[in-house]
């Protein structure tokens, strides 16, 4: 049968993994928020691509939860899926500690001074991307010591799910400092080797988290309404209000 040549489908499918890549990011690191109408042709516009690659990206999107998209319908960020939170965390909790009991006996004093180092790092943010960023990453490090890739691949889709939901408890400077607090004493626990202080510790920083979140969720309902449609135009203005939009080449891809 007749096959597009491989320059073709290398074009094609770099612009796919371009536009999902970055719609991606927008989403779950913003500006995008909760509700926001997307339109593949303001989309395609900003990222020098044509339609297609980024309504295929807009139906991967959709399958991961990220976007409702249907035909004959604004395609439109997915609402925030409050229902399941208490359930991730639970889960994430009883998994986290797992992995900071099982890193205990093999974290070594440069896996200590990393997390060390990523901590540092976040006091001095204020970016909540690259804070939501930092997190993961201080996570990750006991995450490899425990040596479970199981383990680590379900940790890294509830935190995946949980993404958009961590993007309210990074906008509070009470909830950084009390996580802070907390990452101090998961560190704290590891250096001691105390397998049943670190698995506590982490368990408490993940159920705290979620009581921290629970209540900001619960203003932000009350006060805040889900995003109305707006504009044409208004997706770009929202991304780069300095009018400036990044040439295809330069857009990085997500955390």
């Amino acid at each position: 049968m007749p096959l597009p040549n491989e320059e073709r489908v290398s074009r094609r499918e770099n612009a796919q993994d371009l536009a999902y890549q970055q719609l991606r990011e927008w989403i779950v690191d913003g500006p995008l928020e909760a509700g926001e109408v997307v339109r593949d042709t303001e989309v395609a516009e900003l990222l020098k691509v044509s339609r297609t690659p980024v309504r295929e990206a807009l139906i991967r999107l959709a399958q991961e939860g990220l976007v409702d998209f249907a035909r004959g319908r604004a395609t439109r960020v997915a609402p925030l899926r409050y229902e399941r939170a208490p359930e991730l965390y639970q889960v994430g909790a009883e998994l986290d500690s797992l992995a900071a009991d099982l890193a205990t006996p093999h974290i070594g004093e440069r896996h200590l001074e990393q997390m060390r180092e990523i901590l540092r790092r976040m006091a001095a943010e204020t970016d909540l991307s690259r804070l939501r960023g930092m997190d993961e990453e201080f996570h990750g490090v006991y995450y490899e010591c425990a040596g479970n890739s199981v383990l680590i691949d379900h940790l890294n889709q509830i935190n995946f799910e949980l993404a958009r939901l961590e993007r309210v408890a990074f906008r509070d400077a009470q909830i950084r400092a009390e996580a802070h607090r907390e990452h101090l004493a998961i560190i704290d626990a590891l250096a001691d080797r105390d397998r049943e202080r670190a698995r506590l510790v982490a368990w408490q920083n993940w159920t705290n988290s979620w009581e921290r979140i629970h209540s900001r969720i619960a203003t932000m309902l009350t006060d805040r309404p889900v995003p109305a449609a707006r504009q044409p135009g208004a997706t770009v203005r929202m991304l780069f209000p300095e009018g400036v939009p990044p040439v295809a080449g330069s857009v990085p891809g997500p955390p």
